[in-house]
């Protein structure tokens, strides 16, 4: 039996393609997120501006941003790089927050807690978030496609029809 028309050396390319693909989609996703996190970093107040908690030292914040290396997920369907903030505050810097007032005082209290408030009540105000992430992701995201376009062109450069 003869192959006349080159599907078994096409399927044989093709294979080859897929054992190299999981290594390069792991190289560009985590390049992709090492430059998110430096977009990220760039843009993170230094000062702390807009926090008024505990002192704490300049550069903090900037500092706790890190990225994790790919995963897989979903029996290895999907690949995840994530990249996150050790900061106990980054999630009130990034996304905004409620100032509410402090203390043990009667006004403060809900219920049996001392330590806890009721939603919307005595808060003073509200800090606007930063929406690092966003902005940073928005940003590379371009970019991101021009390396997912340039890997399939890597890939699929051997394969001849």
């Amino acid at each position: 039996r003869k192959d006349l028309f080159g599907f078994e050396e096409l399927q044989k390319q093709y294979l080859k393609c897929e054992q190299k693909y999981p290594n390069k989609a792991d190289a560009l996703l985590h390049v992709m997120a090492k430059q998110v996190n430096k977009e990220i970093k760039r843009n993170t107040p230094k000062h702390n501006e807009g926090y008024t908690g505990r002192e704490r030292k300049p550069g903090t914040l900037r500092k706790s941003w890190k990225v994790q290396k790919p995963k897989k997920y979903k029996g290895g369907k999907i690949r995840v790089s994530r990249v996150y903030s050790a900061d106990s505050v980054a999630h009130l810097i990034d996304l905004g927050h409620d100032i509410k007032p402090r203390g043990r005082g009667r006004k403060n209290r809900f219920v049996q807690s001392h330590f806890r408030y009721e939603k919307g009540k005595g808060a003073k105000g509200r800090v606007e978030g930063l929406h690092l992430r966003e902005n940073a992701l928005n940003k590379v995201n371009k970019a991101f496609d021009k390396g997912v376009q340039e890997m399939i062109n890597e890939l699929t450069k051997d394969i001849q029809v």
